[in-house]
């Protein structure tokens, strides 16, 4: 889940013109998007805090405290919904 959302943002950086960079860093990836970010639906502390996911799935030598898979996974499908939307892509599911 977190790294569609990562994926998604990603692909609306280049759709307005940033460069893809390899990072992971959601709050970052939100920062490159700029003022197109303003209605997103978690806020960037809320992104920050997804990130040790994707650390912990490469790292597994470090610890993390993570948030609860609930919460990760909510907060990931309202961000992927999110860019998607913003992408026109529509809900997930539907034709398009």
């Amino acid at each position: 889940m977190r790294s569609n959302a990562e994926k998604y943002l990603k692909a609306l950086v280049v759709t307005q013109g940033g460069k893809l960079q390899r990072i992971h860093n959601l709050a970052a990836l939100v920062h490159q998007i700029g003022q197109g970010a303003a209605d997103m639906p978690c806020t960037v502390d809320e992104l920050a805090e997804l990130n040790p996911c994707a650390v912990v799935l490469r790292y597994d030598d470090q610890e993390f405290e993570l948030l609860s898979r609930q919460e990760i996974v909510s907060r990931a499908e309202r961000m992927r919904a999110w860019a998607r939307d913003r992408l026109g892509l529509g809900v997930q599911g539907e034709a398009g």
